[in-house]
C-alpha cells in the first residue's frame, strides 16, 4: 500500500476503524501503521493499532507500539490499560497489575480498568484484592454489573456463600434477564446441599432460557442427590435432547438409569457415552461397576483396567479392580492391596467402607472411611422428630432385602415373635426386589407394607414422618441399595443401625448400634459414632423355626471322600484372602486324607483356588466344591463336614448359626474390627470359646488338634448339642424379649 497524502488522511482512519469496530483487525493493522507514517506523534493511532495487534494475537508488536504510544503522551491512561491486557495474555500477572494500576492513577474513574485489574487479581486467586478492587467500582456505580458478578464470583471461590449469594441477588435486581446469574445462584445452594433452594433458581433461570444446559444437569444433579431418580432421569434426558453430544451427560444418565436398576438402558448408554468420548473414564467405570452388579467379575476387571489406563491414579477403578479380583480369588495384586489400603486409609475419599471389610481388620481405618464416606456424600438434618402419643411403640424396619437374603432369614422370627400388644410394626421396602416365600412370610407380620421403591428420598421422609414412627431400624447400611439419605434427614426421634452393616456408619443420624460386649469391646466405642446399646447374648438373631431338609445326604452323594477329616468353609469365597487359605493349605498338607470343602459354583473361582493349592504343595483334587442350594438342603448336606473354618477379616454371619445349629463345629480367629468379630460373638455366647483362636498360629493348631485328635473333637462335638439345648442364643423368643426390653428402654427414655 503507497503512503497516503494527507488529504486521504481522515477517509483512511475512518475506514480503518470502521474495520476495527467490524472486528477486521489485520486490515485495520495494515491501515494504521501507513497512517502512523504520515503522523508519527500521533498516539491514538499507535493505541489503535495496538490493540488490532492484541486481537490478531501478535502480542510483542502491540508492547512496542504501545511503548511508543506511552512515550509519547506519559498520561495515556487506555494504553497503559491495553499494556496491561498484552502482558496478561503472556501470562505475566505481575506487569498486568502493575499496568492496570497505572491506567488508573491517571484515571481514577476508569470503571474498564478498575475492573480487568479486579478480574485479574480473581483469575489469579487473589479473592481479597480482587474484592477490595471490586467495591471501589461499586463505590461510585452501585448498579456496576460486572463488578456485582466479580464479587460474587470472588466470594464462592473463598466459600463465603451468604456474601456471594447476596451479591448476586444484586445483579439480577438490577437485570433479571441473566439466567447464568440465577444458575449461579443455584450452584451456591447446591453446594451447600440446600436443595430446595437450588432447585427453585435452576427453574427460574429456565424460565428465562429453557436452553440453559448448565441449569438442566444441575437440575438433573440435585434430583439425584434428593433421590429423586425419575426427574433425574428426565433432566438428563432434556439435556441429551438439546445436546446428543455430552459424554459425561451420557454417563450421569447412566448412573441414575443404574441405581433406578433400569440395567439393560444404563449398559447402552454408557456405551452411548463411550462412543462420543472413548477416553472418558467414567464411564467405564461405571460399566465396569454394572456387570460387577451382576456378577460377571471377569468382564468388570476389563472394564477397571480401561478406566486405570485412560487414568491411572483413578482411586474408584482401581478399588473396582482390586475388589473384583478379590470376588475371583485372584490374589495376584496383593503387593499393591497392601499399599493402596494405606494410601486410602489416609485420604479423604469416599469409598464405601463395606468394600473394605474383607480387606483389613483395623477398626480405626473403617471409622474414618465411614465419616468420610457419610460426610462426601449426605447432610444431616437438625430439624427434631417430636414424639406423639400412642398406645404402642411404634417400630419402622427399613430393608432393601424383604426376601430370601441372610438378614431376613434371621430376622424374619424376630418379626413374627414381637408383642403385638406392645408394639406396632411397620416394613419400609427401600428398593425393587424379587418377591419369595420369606417375603410372604415377613409381610404376614404386620398390616403396614410401606413401599419406598419409586418415590425420591424428600417424599419418602415425608411418607415416614406422617406414619409417627418411634424408633427406625436401618437393616441395610451401607449395603447395596441402602436409603441412608433417608435417615439422613431424620425420619424418627430414635435410629438405629442393625445386622447388615457390619461396624460403623460414621453419621450423626444413627443415634445407637445393636451389638454385645465381645463384637464392639468397651475399648472399641471410640471407633463407633454411635451410641453402643449391648444385648445381653450375642447381637445375632436367629430362626429357631429352621430345620434341615428331610432328605439326608452322605459324602459319595456330594463327591466328597467317604473316609478322612473334612475341612469346610461355607461363606462366601470373597471372604477368603491368603492368610487363611495358607493356614488352610498347611492343614491339608498335615492331616493324611484331608480335604476342603467350599461352596462356589464359579469355574473361575475354582480355577483360581485349585492354582492356589498347587502353589502351596496340595493336590488340587483334594480342593472339592460344590453349588449354592436351598439353605434347607444345604443344612441337611453340611452334615458331612467335620470342622467349619472361619475366615479373618470378614467373618461368617448367618453360615455360623446355620453350622452351630446343625452339631457342625466352627473355629474362628477373634479379630479386632466388628466384622472380625460375628462368630466370635456367637461363640462365646454358647460358651463354646475352645472355637475361638487370638492368633494365626493358634487357630492352625486348634484346627490340628480337632482333625487329629478324636476324643478332643468328640468333646466339641457334645458340648456343642449340649449347649444348642441350653443356650439362649439358639431361643429366638429369648432374643425378642431381650430387644423389646431395649426398645421399650429407649422409648422410655
Amino acid at each position: 500500500m503507497e503512503i497516503p497524502n494527507i488529504f486521504e488522511f481522515d477517509d483512511l482512519k475512518d475506514k480503518a476503524d470502521n474495520l476495527f469496530i467490524e472486528n477486521k483487525f489485520n486490515e485495520a493493522s495494515k491501515i494504521y501503521e501507513n497512517l502512523i507514517k504520515i503522523d508519527q506523534t500521533n498516539f491514538l493511532l499507535y493505541g489503535k493499532l495496538a490493540i488490532s495487534l492484541i486481537n490478531s494475537n501478535k502480542i510483542d508488536k502491540a508492547l512496542n507500539m504501545l511503548k511508543k504510544a506511552i512515550d509519547i503522551n506519559p498520561l495515556y491512561d487506555e494504553g497503559y490499560f491495553f499494556y496491561a491486557i498484552a502482558f496478561s495474555k503472556k501470562g505475566d500477572y505481575i506487569l498486568s497489575i502493575k499496568n492496570f494500576k497505572k491506567a488508573i492513577k491517571i484515571n481514577s474513574k476508569y470503571n474498564e480498568a478498575i475492573i480487568a485489574l479486579a478480574d485479574t487479581y480473581l483469575g489469579n486467586g487473589d479473592f481479597e484484592k480482587a474484592i477490595i478492587t471490586y467495591k471501589k467500582v461499586l463505590a461510585f456505580d452501585q448498579k456496576n454489573i460486572n463488578s456485582l458478578i466479580g464479587l460474587g464470583v470472588s466470594f464462592s471461590r473463598m466459600r463465603k456463600f451468604s456474601e456471594a449469594i447476596f451479591n448476586f441477588k444484586e445483579v439480577i435486581k438490577f437485570d433479571p434477564s441473566l439466567d447464568y446469574v440465577f444458575a449461579n445462584i443455584g450452584n451456591l445452594y447446591s453446594l451447600q446441599k440446600r436443595w430446595d433452594l437450588a432447585i427453585d433458581y435452576y427453574k427460574k433461570c429456565l424460565s428465562i432460557n429453557s436452553k440453559n444446559l448448565q441449569a438442566i444437569n444441575s437440575l438433573a444433579e440435585v434430583y439425584s442427590c434428593c433421590g429423586d431418580r425419575l426427574l433425574a432421569i428426565e433432566y438428563y434426558q432434556l439435556s441429551l435432547s438439546i445436546n446428543s453430544k455430552q459424554a459425561d451427560i451420557c454417563n450421569n444418565l447412566g448412573n441414575e438409569l443404574l441405581l433406578n436398576q433400569d440395567y439393560k438402558k444404563a449398559f447402552i448408554i454408557y456405551q452411548k457415552a463411550i462412543n462420543i468420548n472413548p477416553n472418558l473414564p467414567d464411564a467405564f467405570y461405571n460399566l465396569g461397576t454394572l456387570v460387577e452388579m451382576n456378577k460377571d467379575y471377569q468382564k468388570a476387571i476389563e472394564y477397571y483396567i480401561k478406566a486405570i489406563e485412560i487414568k491411572p491414579e483413578y482411586t474408584y477403578a482401581n478399588f473396582g479392580l482390586i475388589r473384583c479380583k478379590n470376588f475371583l480369588c485372584d490374589w495376584s495384586s496383593n503387593k499393591e492391596l497392601s499399599r493402596f489400603i494405606n494410601i486410602v486409609a489416609k485420604s479423604k475419599n469416599s469409598l464405601n467402607p463395606i468394600d473394605f471389610m474383607t480387606l483389613e481388620d483395623n477398626p480405626s481405618n473403617h471409622f474414618i472411611r465411614a465419616k468420610n464416606y457419610y460426610k462426601e456424600n449426605y447432610i444431616t438434618s437438625n430439624e427434631k422428630i417430636v414424639r406423639k402419643k400412642k398406645n404402642k411403640i411404634r417400630i419402622g424396619y427399613f430393608s432393601s432385602n424383604f426376601h430370601t437374603h441372610p438378614v431376613m432369614i434371621l430376622m424374619a422370627r424376630v418379626f413374627e415373635l414381637h408383642n403385638k400388644n406392645d408394639f406396632e410394626i411397620y416394613f419400609y421396602h427401600l428398593s425393587k426386589s424379587i418377591e419369595d416365600k420369606y417375603t410372604k412370610r415377613i409381610y404376614k407380620c404386620s398390616n403396614n407394607i410401606v413401599d419406598l421403591t419409586s418415590i425420591s428420598d424428600a417424599e419418602a421422609v415425608s411418607k415416614i414422618r406422617n406414619d409417627n414412627l418411634d424408633i427406625a431400624i436401618d437393616l441395610n447400611g451401607y449395603t447395596r441399595s441402602n436409603r441412608m439419605a433417608i435417615f439422613s434427614r431424620r425420619v424418627a426421634p430414635i435410629q438405629i443401625t442393625y445386622l447388615d452393616n457390619p461396624g460403623t456408619t460414621g453419621s450423626d443420624c444413627m443415634d445407637y448400634i445393636l451389638a454385645d460386649k465381645i463384637i464392639i469391646p468397651e475399648i472399641n466405642k471410640k471407633y463407633f459414632s454411635e451410641k453402643v446399646i449391648y444385648l445381653p447374648n450375642s447381637l445375632q438373631c436367629v430362626d429357631d423355626t429352621l430345620t434341615p431338609d428331610p432328605i439326608k445326604l452322605n459324602r459319595k452323594d456330594l463327591g466328597l471322600p467317604e473316609k478322612g477329616f473334612i475341612f469346610c468353609s461355607f461363606g462366601n469365597p470373597y471372604k477368603i484372602s491368603a492368610k487363611e487359605y495358607n493356614i488352610w493349605m498347611n492343614l491339608l498338607n498335615n492331616v493324611d486324607d484331608s480335604v476342603l470343602w467350599l461352596i462356589t459354583s464359579s469355574e473361575i473361582v475354582k480355577s483360581n483356588l485349585k492354582r492356589e493349592s498347587e502353589i502351596r504343595g496340595v493336590d488340587p483334587k483334594r480342593i472339592k466344591f460344590s453349588n449354592k442350594v436351598s439353605l434347607e438342603k444345604h443344612m441337611s448336606r453340611q452334615n458331612c463336614a467335620d470342622l467349619f473354618l472361619d475366615t479373618f477379616n470378614y467373618t461368617s454371619g448367618l453360615m455360623t448359626y446355620i453350622s452351630l445349629v446343625c452339631g457342625l463345629p466352627l473355629l474362628t480367629l477373634a479379630g479386632k474390627s466388628f466384622s472380625a468379630r460375628i462368630s466370635t460373638s456367637v461363640l462365646s455366647a454358647i460358651s463354646m470359646t475352645e472355637l475361638i483362636a487370638h492368633n494365626e498360629a493358634e487357630y492352625e493348631q486348634i484346627a490340628y488338634q480337632l482333625a487329629t485328635n478324636k476324643n478332643i473333637y468328640k468333646g466339641i462335638k457334645s458340648k456343642l448339642i449340649k449347649q444348642k439345648q441350653e443356650s439362649a442364643y439358639f431361643n429366638s423368643a429369648s432374643f425378642v424379649s431381650s430387644l423389646e426390653i431395649v426398645y421399650k428402654g429407649l422409648f422410655n427414655k
